[in-house]
């Protein structure tokens, strides 16, 4: 079981070996703080380079150095709607975890990806964010990409988890770390 409630502050220096899960991780936790943030040592791949467009859609200023990243944020709170359709190309951590991220926003948002990404699986990451209140559509009875993302009214609550997967539970994080009280979430393992 995970509880956590609406993160105040958050503010440390980590040290971990490049890899792709941690990367995209970084770079939204990153983003949603309020500040600068300097990510090292990042793994480049399509699928982390994906999740920065998709933050720079959101307004976070990001400087891709190579061996560096450094994210220019004014929080989550200051994000704004995307001018465009955010393509998460063929990433399932970008789409199911940005869903998380969008699904507290105020605003309109659509994401989509490659013939390949849109036949994946997104029902297991929209269905308990529409639980708490999320507006989110999506194509196939809402199972697969693309999906739209309408301002919704996000509650803290208990979400029982249907199977376990880390990108659901890293998504549900991103969407309780902005609702007020607690969000609780639940996996059998």
């Amino acid at each position: 079981m995970i509880t956590f409630d609406k993160c105040k502050s958050f503010k440390g220096r980590l040290t971990v070996p490049t890899d792709k899960s941690i990367t995209h991780r970084a770079i939204m936790m990153a983003s949603m703080a309020d500040g600068v943030s300097i990510i090292n040592n990042p793994l480049l791949s399509r699928d982390t380079l994906a999740t920065l467009r998709a933050f720079e859609l959101l307004g976070v200023n990001i400087a891709n150095e190579g061996k560096r990243f450094l994210i220019h944020s004014d929080g989550y709170k200051k994000f704004h709607e995307p001018i465009d359709v955010i393509d998460c190309g063929n990433s399932g951590t970008t789409a199911r975890i940005l869903t998380g991220v969008l699904a507290a926003t105020k605003f309109y948002s659509v994401l989509t990806g490659d013939a390949s990404l849109r036949r994946r699986p997104m029902g297991r990451v929209i269905k308990p964010l529409n639980m708490l209140g999320a507006n989110i559509t999506a194509r196939r009875d809402n199972t697969v990409l693309p999906l739209t993302i309408n301002a919704g009214n996000m509650k803290s609550g208990v979400i029982h988890a249907d199977k376990p997967s880390a990108q659901v539970k890293s998504s549900m994080i991103m969407a309780g770390l902005q609702l007020e009280g607690e969000t609780i979430y639940i996996e059998t393992i």
